[in-house]
């Protein structure tokens, strides 16, 4: 599913955060939380519609459990096919490789002088949610340098990872694909 978003500058950004921070760790009370809200559960359900039962069902400690395995499967184990960093979508030998993706990362972080979120600070730098932090924190200010940023840290590999997310089983893995799509479009 495609979707085209006409967001404003504030509305991009905030789709941005939101989509680093559902890929950045397992769903729990705060991720629900920030997913009801009512415009972002609409969009959401707009994008996937099994959004709706699977947000708003009532959460056992088992069903956050299951989340947690579902999230680990997803983006930790080795043999996931659906792993959010750089280094395991780029091929070897291609123009822009893991390494020039965590370089140009630590150098915007650095220069830049960018706080990130605490649960963030042990992520790769080449993490599809540091990569999105850091991409909103330069959409907020320089067009040009975001430009620059994104087509070396996401443009050579976040398509087929966001293409890999509409294959998994949670509704909320699959809009945040679609949304992950729509923004780089």
């Amino acid at each position: 599913m495609s979707v085209k978003l006409k967001k404003s500058k504030e509305e991009t950004i905030g789709l941005t955060l939101l989509v680093g921070e559902v890929l950045s760790r397992e769903i729990d009370a705060s991720i629900l939380q920030l997913v009801s809200q009512p415009d972002l559960l609409e969009l959401l359900c707009e994008i996937e519609p099994a959004c709706r039962d699977y947000i708003q069902k009532e959460w056992s400690a088992d069903e956050f459990e299951s989340a947690a395995v579902d999230f680990c499967d997803l983006f930790i184990m080795p043999e996931s096919t659906t792993a959010p960093r750089a280094a395991a979508w780029l091929e070897l030998g291609g123009e822009v490789t893991a390494e020039s993706v965590d370089a140009v990362v630590r150098e915007f972080l650095t220069e830049w002088k960018i706080k990130v979120p605490p649960a963030y600070k042990y992520l790769a730098y080449d993490h599809i949610s540091l990569i999105l932090y850091v991409s909103a924190v330069i959409r907020q200010t320089d067009s040009e340098q975001l430009e620059e940023f994104d087509q070396v840290t996401l443009d050579s590999w976040v398509t087929n990872f966001a293409a890999s997310l509409a294959k998994v089983e949670s509704p909320i893995y699959r809009a945040a694909g679609v949304l992950l799509q729509s923004l780089r479009v």
